[in-house]
């Protein structure tokens, strides 16, 4: 997806593939880690679908794309830092639309890096006092 988008939409693609799979990956790992430390929130299958469409938005104004990190007041800067999807978003952008190589997107993979390591932590956290409590069975 991330080499055809470009092509359907006809967007600038200029950035190297090796550099979009190498930011790729702590991009995955780190979403994948804060969808399972969100997955206790999630009761009912419907739940995640309404987080994504009301967050999406939200999502794309936090990235810094659509209005600039420079001027949004600190406390949606901090914000900034929770979401996987903002450092990707803004990544993704930086290197293929204006070709930037590792070392110009590494704020955003120290942060897409920071991150896997915290939810990771998190969701052992979460989990292991959810089996405590016994909300999850395991025979």
């Amino acid at each position: 997806m991330l080499g055809l988008l470009p092509i359907i939409f006809s967007l600038p693609h200029i950035g190297n593939t090796y550099t979009l799979v190498v930011m790729m990956i702590p991009f995955l790992i780190a979403s994948a880690l804060f969808g399972l430390c969100l997955l206790p929130l999630c009761t009912d299958p419907e739940k995640p679908l309404l987080f994504i469409v009301f967050m999406s938005i939200i999502l794309l104004f936090l990235s810094g794309i659509s209005y600039p990190l420079e001027i949004m007041p600190w406390y949606w800067k901090w914000l900034h830092y929770v979401f996987p999807a903002t450092a990707g978003t803004l990544a993704f952008v930086k290197v293929n639309t204006m070709g930037a190589s590792l070392a110009q997107i590494q704020p955003e993979f120290t942060i897409l890096c920071i991150q896997c390591v915290a939810y990771f932590l998190l969701a052992i956290f979460i989990y292991n006092r959810a089996l405590r409590k016994g909300y999850w069975k395991i025979v």
